[in-house]
């Protein structure tokens, strides 16, 4: 039993500490390389968000480990990139620190640049397809200028 409760303690003590290490992204990526890179690109206002809960299991053990993270909602201003079918789209990102996430404010808009995922988790099951962004990619607030980068980059596009 003392050895359940000592195993019990060091995984949470992992996962504990890791939750405190600090995002990190190698260099920031150019305009060209994320439009040829990410599944969407686009101009939109965020008109809503939800948090969301997904639990994952912590293989070989009966230990449960929940992980936030928050789906936001943008109406579209400018599809650069991407087949969209409604003039909405939800865009799932972490809730920030450690995980990467993206912090988006209700009313403002961004350029976002988002791939496909079939799985919230590396080792995870797979789920339906979903958007994601972080901040590893080039999704910005500054939609002037970044509008600007990728009007240099029309080729890249498949929206003209």
């Amino acid at each position: 039993m003392n050895r359940q409760i000592g195993l019990m303690f060091g995984i949470l003590l992992l996962f504990a500490h890791s939750s405190t290490w600090a995002c990190s992204c190698v260099g920031e990526m150019s305009v060209k390389k994320a439009l040829k890179k990410n599944d969407i690109v686009f101009i939109g206002k965020v008109i809503s968000m939800e948090k969301i809960t997904i639990t994952q299991n912590l293989s070989g053990t009966e230990t449960n480990i929940n992980h936030y993270f928050y789906r936001f909602t943008f109406t579209i201003e400018k599809r650069y990139k991407g087949k969209v079918k409604t003039s909405a789209i939800e865009i799932t990102t972490g809730v920030g620190s450690g995980d990467c996430g993206y912090k988006f404010e209700i009313g403002k808009s961004y350029v976002v640049y988002a791939n496909k995922r079939k799985r919230y988790f590396n080792e995870g099951p797979k789920v339906k397809t979903f958007l994601y962004t972080d901040v590893c990619e080039r999704t910005t607030v500054k939609v002037a200028e970044e509008k600007n980068e990728i009007e240099k980059y029309r080729k890249f596009l498949f929206v003209k």
